[in-house]
């Protein structure tokens, strides 16, 4: 297997290569990781064709965000293929999360509403420094599903048929 082949996401036109970069070993999950070391970690998956990278607003309180969108700066957009998720939005802190380290003073919240969704996904475009996202997941709704159903899905489907993600799911 050819990890920097691409595949196409089911029976989209969406192609993503066979491994991704994860993203929240970049947001500082459980050990602090230098700005450097997550910049030189996300150009040398794409030196080596890695060119899907997934991410989220929970991972290191945008932390994981920020740090993608420096590494990728320069790179060919049409070249990469890029996951986030919504369903949280950022709030300053109250309380530590356990499981990052060393992040910004922000803690996430859930926000399965129509305006939560839309502005969870406008924040983490700023934080990526790109104008879309290929594919936008929303991030456990497990104890949320009526309101992912009813106001998550529909401003899914309304950024997709407004041209502004490609593909949308649920994990």
């Amino acid at each position: 297997m050819n990890p920097a082949e691409r595949v196409r996401v089911g029976q989209t036109k969406l192609t993503v290569t066979r491994l991704g970069l994860g993203g929240a070993p970049l947001g500082n999950l459980y050990e602090a990781m230098p700005d450097d070391q997550a910049f030189s970690a996300v150009r040398h998956a794409l030196d080596l064709g890695i060119c899907y990278i997934d991410t989220a607003p929970l991972y290191g309180v945008g932390l994981s965000e920020s740090r993608i969108g420096k590494a990728i700066d320069g790179f060919p957009r049409n070249e990469l293929t890029i996951s986030t998720k919504v369903g949280r939005l950022l709030k300053p802190k109250t309380k530590e999360i356990e499981e990052f380290v060393d992040v910004p003073p922000l803690e996430p919240y859930f926000d399965y509403t129509r305006n939560g969704i839309l502005e969870s996904y406008r924040r983490s475009l700023e934080r990526l420094g790109v104008s879309r996202a290929d594919i936008l997941l929303i991030h456990d709704p497990d104890d949320h599903m009526e309101q992912a159903i009813e106001e998550s899905y529909p401003a899914l489907d309304e950024l997709r048929s407004q041209g502004q993600v490609t593909q949308l799911a649920s994990v």
